[in-house]
């Protein structure tokens, strides 16, 4: 219990408070030169507990008197991160059984050189030791094949050697392979025309892609090659040739790698390989020779009857009759233009056939007459 104050500390002022002087023990204002006796009964009750004295040098300021309130002592300063273990297997080179390494290709053997290689070390790729067999070739080379199914998309593979149940004290340096992406037909070339030979056989036209342009540079069949003469670009095959497509494959750089290559008007305006619609499968029909329900005997567009189709299947969307005659307008002149293009396609095909008759002199050919289904 605390003991009894004295008599001076019980008198009170007109507002029923203790004055400092009577808890502090001092007549003036000055600071005591003992503690309080408020702070000898915190002491003596609760030794080691509070100190009243800082408490009230705090609230008066520091000594200078300049104290900011805001002010805080800084954090103490995070612990040093250790840095990581030095590796414990040295490896010095890698390298592969195809270079470069492009995406979606075959599945490739890699090897990689080192130090003091032993049987129980696992080739790890991006961190899984178990994506194929590692097989021990001497203290110096260990290799492993890698499966499709880890470079479908372009990137970097990550390789270390590792022993398992021991990857923390047996653990090498990484070694890194780029993963290319294949180069994409359609940002080279595209289909413009097709049809199919006194044999059957079907062939296709190519065009540059170029700006607004039609540049025909190639005519081709299956099994043929697509070379387009520039030392960036790498050669495609001639899988196959559809109505509207036109499938090839790389066999350069990414061997295997295979494309579909659309119509050129499929792609007006469009990224990659889309759907059309109805409307636009109107004037892709131009570019068909086999078959077209749209072309006359010199083979170039019916204007009466491609905008008779064109009509109806605008009113089908709902046009007024004031869009319907200036959307023919406008389809007049495109089917004008693309009849002059088809005529200079058409001769370039010829000129090319002659050519190749020429070396077959058994086979007829009838200029400007053409081909009907059988």
């Amino acid at each position: 219990s605390l003991p009894p104050l004295p008599e001076s500390a019980k008198t009170q002022t007109n507002s029923n408070r203790l004055r400092w002087d009577q808890l502090t023990g001092s007549d003036d204002g000055s600071t005591p030169q003992q503690q309080p006796k408020a702070q000898q009964v915190v002491n003596r009750e609760t030794p080691n507990l509070l100190d009243l004295s800082s408490l009230e040098r705090r609230a008066n300021g520091s000594e200078s008197g300049d104290r900011n309130p805001f002010e805080y002592p800084p954090p103490p300063l995070p612990p040093p991160v250790k840095p990581p273990p030095p590796p414990t297997i040295n490896l010095n080179g890698i390298s592969t059984s195809v270079k470069p390494v492009y995406a979606k290709t075959k599945a490739f053997e890699v090897v990689i050189r080192g130090i003091n290689l032993s049987p129980d070390m696992s080739i790890y790729l991006q961190g899984n030791p178990r994506f194929s067999k590692t097989i021990f070739v001497s203290d110096s080379e260990i290799k492993a094949m890698v499966p499709e199914s880890f470079f479908t998309n372009p990137g970097i593979l990550r390789f270390e050697v590792k022993k398992i149940g021991q990857e923390i004290n047996f653990f090498s340096n990484h070694l890194e392979i780029e993963v290319k992406p294949p180069q994409d037909p359609n940002t080279l070339f595209k289909m413009v025309g097709q049809f199919t030979d006194t044999d059957g056989s079907p062939h296709a036209v190519l065009s540059e892609v170029s700006s607004g342009e039609t540049k025909p540079i190639q005519m081709v069949k299956i099994k043929d090659i697509v070379n387009l003469k520039n030392p960036r670009s790498t050669d495609w095959e001639v899988v196959s040739i559809n109505k509207n497509t036109i499938e090839v494959k790389d066999v350069k750089e990414a061997i295997g790698v295979t494309w579909s290559v659309k119509m050129k008007d499929d792609m007006a305006g469009k990224t990659g390989n889309v759907a059309y619609n109805p409307q636009q499968a109107i004037i892709d029909q131009a570019y068909v020779d086999n078959g077209n329900p749209y072309t006359d005997p010199n083979g170039t567009i019916n204007l009466n009857e491609a905008l008779q189709n064109q009509n109806a299947q605008s009113s089908i969307l709902g046009q007024t009759p004031e869009d319907l005659e200036r959307s023919k307008q406008i389809q007049q002149q495109n089917f004008k233009l693309m009849n002059e293009v088809m005529q200079k396609q058409r001769d370039a095909i010829i000129r090319q056939r002659e050519q190749q008759l020429q070396q077959q002199p058994q086979q007829p050919f009838i200029r400007n007459q053409p081909v009907r289904n059988r």
